[in-house]
């Protein structure tokens, strides 16, 4: 029933490809070695593509990945790693979680500093609003969940003001570019909002029209690239949304499936953290908790739904939970004998 039936195959196997790769990490990561490396492999990553940005920045040794104006503004905005600003921020943010939600010896502490340092830095150079929401929210769950929190959360505050002090005496053009960037979510020619507004007003009419199975995977672009504004000017921009792509795809049964397995992962996560024992195991889970909550906060205002990375980390996290459910269940059953 698909309206590109050659697009919808192609989308078809990426999909099965990733339900591999992610069942596959399940798999390796349902080992206590590989939950203990992987949120310092991604950390030390993601650190080294915050440093990446900061020297792109200053134009000093490397080349940037984008370099490039903000549309519609003077904002500069400068990534190390992805093509794209905003993906590259959702990775930093889900390096971010597992740093944060992770406990370490007191030789690697300086390390997580340097690493949370840079990371920090290349989420503020992408100038993705979405990014800086999502890193809030992560930091303040691991305020509010540290056993020292009325300590914690006063110098993590103040922290980030003498940072943001720091930037704005050092080097002007970042923080002027920052108060830019944050001034325009609330005025009315943000052309970002403005056009993801017209687009998410367009694209739910196209998709009640669609019915209970939609024009198919993977047609979303070729379907939604004639959206205008009312003038009739294109906006130019894709669907930033992923259940109304989803919806406009998939058609009613599609978007109820994808709610339902979000709502299976989502409680298969917070169950295991419940019945985790042990702070590094609570930590763990609830870091895998919080990655999960920023990619639904980017999947509201950013179309990635075909990420390997989603599928890699998405397989990390559930093999975290299986051990933890393994265990308690294990424990449950010789209970009962």
């Amino acid at each position: 029933a698909s309206v590109l039936p050659r697009e919808s195959l192609t989308t078809l196997m990426i999909f099965v490809q990733y339900a591999v790769i992610c069942y596959a990490c399940a798999h390796v990561a349902m080992q206590r070695d590989v939950q203990v490396m992987v949120p310092r492999y991604l950390a030390c990553g993601a650190a080294i593509s915050g440093a990446g940005a900061v020297l792109a920045w200053f134009h000093v040794l490397v080349t940037p990945t984008v370099d490039a104006l903000v549309p519609g503004s003077a904002i500069r905005r400068v990534c190390f790693g992805m093509p794209d600003a905003n993906e590259q921020a959702m990775v930093l943010v889900f390096a971010l979680a597992l740093l944060l939600f992770s406990t370490s010896h007191n030789g690697y502490r300086s390390i997580k500093v340097v690493c949370t340092f840079l990371i920090c830095a290349g989420l503020l150079l992408t100038m993705s609003r979405t990014g800086w929401v999502c890193a809030a929210l992560v930091i303040a769950m691991r305020g509010l969940a540290h056993e020292r929190r009325k300590v914690i959360v006063p110098i993590s505050l103040g922290v980030m003001l003498l940072g943001a002090v720091g930037v704005a005496v050092l080097k002007p053009d970042i923080g002027d570019s920052l108060k830019r960037r944050v001034a325009e979510a609330t005025s009315a020619g943000d052309r970002s909002i403005a056009s993801r507004v017209l687009y998410n007003v367009q694209a739910i009419e196209t998709a009640q029209d669609a019915g209970a199975f939609g024009h198919g995977i993977g047609t979303v672009y070729h379907i939604t690239k004639d959206f205008a504004d009312p003038l009739g000017r294109t906006v130019g921009v894709t669907v930033h949304n992923v259940p109304l792509t989803v919806w406009i795809e998939t058609g009613w049964v599609g978007l109820l499936a994808y709610l339902w397995l979000w709502s299976c992962v989502a409680s298969v996560l917070f169950v295991a953290w419940r019945r985790a024992r042990g702070k590094q195991k609570k930590l763990q889970m609830a870091g895998y908790c919080a990655a999960a909550l920023s990619y639904a906060v980017f999947s509201q205002t950013m179309p990635f739904l075909q990420r390997s990375s989603l599928a890699v980390l998405l397989g990390c996290a559930l093999g975290a939970a299986a051990m933890i459910l393994n265990t308690s269940a294990n424990k449950n059953g010789e209970a009962a004998t």
